[in-house]
């Protein structure tokens, strides 16, 4: 569910609150994500839900999505070390280990 809020970020550019619930822990708390354009701006409390509380991970959300070390691409560690790889090279190998693990164990 998604509502405009009044406040444009720029000529054009409006911030959209966004309702869901955080994916951070198993309380799955009900919290509104302030978005403008692409990019998390803020993450508040959902007032409408059972649990109206934000945690520290909750509220790290906008830090978090525009953090340094995020990861933007699938890694495979070659020689000790991390190297980017395609998102198709990443789920070639996914499924053909998982091929291998299926033919030498069988279905379980």
């Amino acid at each position: 569910m998604e509502q405009a809020v009044g406040n444009p970020i720029g000529e054009d550019e409006m911030v959209k609150i966004v309702k869901t619930v955080c994916p951070l822990c198993a309380m799955r708390c009900g919290i509104d994500v302030h978005v403008s354009g692409d990019a998390i701006t803020k993450v508040t409390p959902m007032k409408e839900h059972v649990l109206r509380h934000l945690c520290v991970k909750a509220a790290a959300i906008p830090e978090l999505q525009h953090s340094k070390d995020r990861l933007l691409y699938p890694q495979k560690r070659v020689n000790g070390g991390w190297v980017s790889v395609s998102w198709e090279e990443a789920f070639d190998f996914v499924i053909t280990r998982l091929n291998y693990m299926r033919d030498r164990y069988g279905q379980q």
